[in-house]
């Protein structure tokens, strides 16, 4: 999972280039035990925009997690709980993709034969 976050000031709307970022993660079981967790995690600071951070996550299992995003900063701290629910991934979605892209290179070369085909029959 890849998770990408942009630190506001509350009151103005501006972004704040110099915060801490973590994020820490718990998703309970139905009976409200806890099925799995991990602790903070620091975000790294987009390079290409100094406003935004990033950070990559492994999670399992499946379920509804929690997320808390902690954030320290010059105008001060702050914390947000995010619910995310985890499934697992469905092989669907990249076997059509494959089907739709290999389709469309077909399209493609047939369409470059036949204009080649009729600029070379042009030029006879």
């Amino acid at each position: 999972m890849h998770v990408s976050m942009r630190v506001v000031e509350a009151e103005s709307g501006l972004a704040v280039p110099d915060a801490s970022v973590t994020v820490s993660g718990r998703v309970l079981g139905e009976d409200g035990a806890e099925l799995a967790s991990f602790d903070s995690l620091a975000a790294e600071v987009f390079e290409e925009d100094p406003v935004f951070w990033d950070l990559d996550l492994s999670v399992e299992p499946v379920g509804d997690w929690v997320f808390t995003v902690e954030v320290m900063a010059g105008p001060g701290e702050g914390a947000a709980d995010f619910g995310v629910r985890v499934r697992d991934s469905s092989p669907v979605f990249g076997i059509l993709t494959i089907v739709g892209l290999v389709a469309f290179l077909i399209v493609v070369a047939l369409a470059m034969r036949t204009y080649l085909g009729a600029r070379k029959a042009r030029s006879n």
